[in-house]
């Protein structure tokens, strides 16, 4: 619904996309996590035995199309308060929940219910904590590996923000920024 309270996860989300949109943020490496799973079919692999995947009720094909004005609102007054403010997009004001996820899944991410352990996969002899440490591990792996990569995909440099005690003429004759 339009007029729902605010989704925190919808809330970086869509904070994420506006950054990017504006050219704020260069990159994202969203680790995306299913629902646990307590009981391990034998034979399962990785992560599919301890994980649902994210989307296993629908895609963002499935999100609604409607725009959630709270989320709005809280993402506008996030860039407020960023050093030096940022105005929010006109984009902002009509994207949708299906067009944010959409948007967000585009970047490199790590599909955590897809991880294999260190070992090939969890083996059904092998203990539930066992298996939860072991996919951890490999988690830890395989993100580090992800932010790696999408960092290696950066080609131009960040947007420079003047630091708190930076003169700049726009902060007039000789003040400094606070």
């Amino acid at each position: 619904r339009g007029d729902s309270d605010v989704d925190n996860l919808l809330l970086e989300w869509s904070l994420i996309v506006e950054l990017q949109e504006q050219g704020r943020l260069q990159a994202c490496c969203p680790i995306l996590l299913g629902r646990p799973v307590d009981d391990i079919e034998g034979g399962s692999e990785g992560a599919r035995g301890l994980m649902t995947s994210l989307f296993t009720c629908g895609g963002p094909a499935d999100l609604p199309a409607v725009v959630c004005s709270k989320v709005v609102e809280e993402v506008s007054l996030v860039l407020s308060t960023l050093r030096p403010p940022l105005r929010p997009s006109a984009a902002l004001q009509s994207r949708t929940v299906k067009e944010t996820v959409t948007a967000l899944t585009k970047n490199l991410g790590v599909t955590a219910w897809n991880i294999k352990d260190s070992h090939g996969g969890c083996r059904a002899q092998t203990s539930q904590l066992h298996r939860q440490a072991r996919f951890k591990g490999a988690l830890l792996k395989h993100s580090v590996a992800s932010v790696m990569s999408a960092l290696r995909r950066i080609t131009r440099p960040p947007v420079p923000t003047p630091a708190a005690d930076e003169v700049t003429p726009e902060a007039g004759k000789g003040a400094k920024r606070c």
